[in-house]
């Protein structure tokens, strides 16, 4: 059912042509004078009052809603009077009454929609809101605007003064997580059966491939981008937080975006001074009371999926080291980027060792092996002499120096080398610039 439409008439006034008591609900005018006033249509009544002939003081208002020639259908004791009998040439008159005027929109109000917006009251996936003039009746595509408090996790429903109904998406599914961010304005329409979101939701946008509150974006320059901000670890925040990255109203999404996804250990939140503090009731109370919140930190970090991400585990990662949350869980510190091996990280092996001895000499004991020859010159050592012709056995005196290998504990071994500095982990990469959507 749409809104009622008023309709008026000039100078439509007559007189009651019989008497009618408090419980009658047709009247007719004079005769011929019905045709002064307006012919209701459905939803479209007119309003009319009557008026003691004798006085004029004493006045009760009704609502019209049908004529045939000089008879209408009324609706007795409107806008907080009351029902009273009337004699015949008592007055009727299609006046402009309180309620007529409040119900039009004056250019302030126009300007401020003041009558279709309110703060949401209610909680997470259960909202709650009350509109100024109060809604009391559900009206086929009736538009409102609603401020959300709380970010939804999953389906929800809508209370706005004629209790809940489900809000749904545009094709009538529930609303996914993240359709509704704390902060941030929703506007839908009433299909009295449930309200439909009609507002380009975080959800729809999503779906559309639009990037949303939270949507990463690298690039491999330092460009500007606007509506988004650098995932650097400075912080965000309203106009009087004093954050070092943005101080905006239009971080609210993202600012509840972090408080939501993060705790205070990897997005701590602090005071518009930049001391560290505890979160208050939620992201918007703590938005609204000028605290920053850290932004999610990407600088000298890569990406990689989670183990499971929704499937199977896997083994991909075991043993990673893990600074912060799991291998399993989504905005986790795993990995490093330098790091100094350890003696049980290298594989076992063995070193293939050699002597190398160019002036070891030996001198040489005997005498002449049998036989006949001469030496071209005197022996000095098995390197650079002939062996000498005469003798029966030859013998070979070590010398008094040498190279010997070291056997300290049993086990050869050899002297040592390198510098025990870091090993690089990381792999060719292109270095860029992260940015968060706002």
């Amino acid at each position: 059912m749409a809104a009622p439409t008023y309709l008026f008439a000039n100078n439509a006034n007559s007189i009651l042509a019989a008497p009618i008591n408090t419980v009658a609900t047709t009247l007719q005018v004079s005769a011929g004078t019905g045709a002064l006033f307006p012919t209701p249509q459905v939803n479209q009544p007119f309003l009319m009052t009557l008026i003691d002939s004798a006085t004029q003081l004493v006045n009760e208002i009704v609502l019209v809603t049908a004529r045939v020639g000089d008879v209408m259908t009324v609706v007795r004791a409107q806008e907080g009077t009351t029902a009273k009998s009337w004699l015949g040439g008592d007055i009727c008159a299609n006046l402009v009454t309180a309620a007529t005027v409040q119900n039009m929109e004056q250019i302030p109000q126009a300007q401020a929609a003041a009558h279709n917006w309110a703060q949401d009251t209610g909680g997470v996936n259960s909202y709650v809101a009350a509109y100024s003039p109060p809604i009391t009746q559900r009206i086929q595509g009736m538009t409102l605007r609603i401020k959300i408090a709380n970010s939804n996790s999953g389906a929800c429903t809508l209370d706005i003064g004629a209790g809940p109904s489900p809000w749904v998406n545009p094709d009538g599914s529930p609303l996914g997580a993240g359709a509704l961010i704390s902060g941030g304005w929703a506007e839908f329409v009433d299909n009295v059966t449930n309200y439909q979101l009609i507002s380009s939701s975080q959800q729809a946008q999503s779906l559309a491939g639009a990037a949303t509150t939270g949507a990463f974006q690298w690039r491999p320059t330092g460009e500007t981008l606007t509506g988004w901000i650098i995932a650097n670890a400075t912080t965000v925040g309203n106009v009087a937080s004093n954050a070092t990255q943005r101080a905006n109203a239009d971080t609210a999404n993202n600012f509840a975006w972090h408080w939501n996804n993060f705790s205070n250990t990897q997005c701590p939140v602090f005071t518009s001074a930049g001391a560290p503090t505890t979160r208050g009731a939620n992201a918007a109370a703590d938005f609204a009371a000028n605290k920053q919140i850290q932004v999610y930190d990407k600088r000298g970090k890569g990406v990689i999926g989670v183990d499971t991400m929704g499937g199977a585990a896997t083994t991909r990662l075991a043993g990673v080291p893990v600074t912060s949350g799991a291998v399993t869980t989504p905005g986790s510190i795993i990995g490093e980027n330098l790091h100094t091996l350890l003696a049980s990280e290298i594989t076992s092996h063995f070193h293939t060792a050699g002597i190398s001895d160019p002036t070891h000499a030996h001198a040489v004991t005997g005498g002449t092996i049998a036989g006949t020859g001469t030496f071209p010159r005197p022996q000095t050592s098995v390197s650079d002499a002939f062996i000498p012709i005469g003798a029966t056995t030859i013998g070979i005196a070590a010398a008094a120096t040498g190279v010997r290998v070291s056997s300290s504990n049993g086990l050869d071994t050899t002297n040592s080398t390198g510098g025990s500095g870091s090993h690089n982990t990381v792999a060719l990469n292109d270095t860029g610039y992260w940015w968060i959507k706002l």
